[in-house]
């Protein structure tokens, strides 16, 4: 969800979520930057030129390394960051479910410190 807003944005919402009560969860998805800024395709150079060129649909990617230390910032302790492969094997595959994965999207769970 985050790719869809600005840098701007993101930073907006982690502000407002930074006054939530200890011990709330969040759950996200994000691109990774180096796609969202076109110095890696990943296989999905027709998927990049329609959704970051054609439809300026996304604008904000993480590095997977740098994901712990922007929460930190707003009172977040990540508690995993995983790929939708992987998402897929521990979630979806234990309930029978086959989750479609795309190498440049992550999934973030979070919960606020105290």
């Amino acid at each position: 969800m985050s790719q869809y807003l600005t840098e701007s944005a993101v930073r907006q919402t982690f502000d407002f979520l930074s006054q939530a009560p200890a011990g709330s969860r969040l759950a996200f998805t994000y691109v990774l930057k180096d796609y969202i800024e076109g110095k890696n395709f990943y296989g999905e150079e027709a998927f990049y030129e329609q959704m970051v060129i054609k439809d300026n649909g996304w604008h904000f990617g993480f590095e997977p390394a740098d994901v712990a230390g922007f929460l930190d910032g707003y009172g977040w302790r990540l508690i995993e960051d995983l790929s939708y492969a992987e998402l897929g094997e521990q979630y979806a595959k234990p309930t029978g479910r086959n989750l479609p994965t795309m190498q440049i999207e992550r999934m973030v769970y979070a919960e606020k410190d105290e």
